[in-house]
């Protein structure tokens, strides 16, 4: 296709040996957008030989918010975006509910035992089971007032719950002005927030394609046929500028 690709991969590429306590220290959406800013700045002052200037911007689930934002910081410079299952105009706080409740119902039995027990009885961190939305809003209310990085749910620690719900920026749907496509599952939990995103989208002026893939959830990786058809999509932003 006549591009060069950048991978930006949470804890490195390289086989190097990672400090968990020091890379969940810093992750959060708004480090991770740093992280992808400040690859930008060094392309922007040391160009590579015969780079037209342009961006493509790839994100797949949470890479999803950070190409939006880029999208729109950078849209003087983009080209085109392809987002894969990470579209969506709800909150962190209603997409991580549904989520939950989505998991409950489809995922192995001792998680859905831990749903019926009582919410005081003590369990795991990372064994999160809201039994009701004012639970999950009370948990989600209790990282907002204490963002540390020390203690975690669902997986992922307070102070990226904080970020994801307080911090990281709302799309600007007005100011995508470059081909933007959006890949998402209709078996994917969060189906609803990536429609509300694409009728956003488009009442904001956006030049915007939807693949809502039938069979698909949120695992894009096992869609080869829907990986190809979004680069077959990219193609025509490519060749607009050959």
């Amino acid at each position: 296709m006549g591009v060069g690709i950048i991978t930006l991969e949470q804890q490195g590429v390289d086989g190097n040996q990672i400090n968990a306590g020091e890379f969940m220290e810093h992750y959060t959406r708004t480090n991770r957008l740093s992280d992808h800013r400040t690859v930008i700045a060094h392309l922007k002052k040391h160009p590579p030989k015969g780079w037209n200037g342009k961006l493509i911007f790839l994100g797949v689930s949470e890479g999803g918010p950070i190409v939006t934002t880029l999208t729109t910081d950078y849209s003087s410079d983009a080209l085109a975006t392809i987002n894969w299952s990470g579209a969506g105009n709800w909150s962190w706080r209603d997409e991580l509910w549904i989520f939950m409740q989505d998991m409950i119902r489809n995922t192995s039995w001792y998680i859905k035992l831990r749903a019926q027990l009582p919410s005081w009885m003590p369990y795991s961190l990372d064994l999160y089971c809201p039994k009701s939305r004012k639970d999950h809003d009370q948990a989600m209310d209790e990282t907002i007032k204490n963002p540390t990085a020390h203690l975690k749910l669902a997986g992922m620690t307070y102070k990226y719950h904080h970020d994801a719900l307080i911090v990281y920026p709302k799309p600007e749907y007005a100011k995508i002005k470059t081909p933007y496509l959006v890949v998402a599952g209709v078996k994917d939990s969060i189906i609803d927030s990536s429609d509300a995103f694409v009728r956003k989208a488009k009442e904001g002026g956006a030049p915007g394609t939807y693949m809502r893939i039938a069979d698909m959830d949120h695992y894009v990786r096992k869609k080869g046929d829907v990986l190809k058809s979004s680069f077959e999509w990219l193609k025509q932003p490519i060749r607009s500028i050959i």
